[in-house]
């Protein structure tokens, strides 16, 4: 499984397919695996990215005093989508996972003044938040 070394630690993640990259994130006490359905019937059309977040399905511990707040966990996506060099990226988020894609999407596009990580002042992130059960807002 490839990964990629970040302050927080040593984030684990699943990639396939070609085309506009597309990050998904899981929710606490579930694993980069609960995608899989989801990545197998995208991945024709999208790079699909699936990292092992820190919320105890992870393969590698994180660092001693990571942050893992809500805001460090946000930090921790900005993070990863700089360290894969990404500058047009969906964030899907299931669960807390969702809550995660907001906050690393709007740490990660703020202006660089603002931002902790060095990156390229030209990129773009949206989030979404799939319906919990399945259910339409309607």
């Amino acid at each position: 499984m490839p990964h990629t070394e970040l302050s927080h630690g040593t984030v684990h993640y699943q990639e396939s397919g070609a085309g506009a990259p597309v990050v998904f994130l899981h929710g606490y006490l579930m694993g980069a695996h609960l995608w899989d359905p989801v990545v197998h019937l995208l991945e024709d059309e999208f790079r699909c990215l699936v990292p092992d977040l820190p919320f105890g399905a992870h393969p590698a511990p994180m660092r001693p005093g990571a942050d893992l707040t809500a805001a460090g966990l946000g930090r921790l996506v900005a993070g990863y989508l700089d360290a894969l060099d990404l500058s047009d990226v969906t964030l899907v988020g299931n669960d807390s996972g969702a809550a995660v894609a907001q906050g690393g999407s709007a740490g990660w596009c703020s202006p660089p003044a603002m931002r902790s990580t060095t990156s390229r002042p030209s990129r773009s992130a949206r989030s979404s938040r799939p319906h919990a059960r399945g259910r339409s807002p309607h």
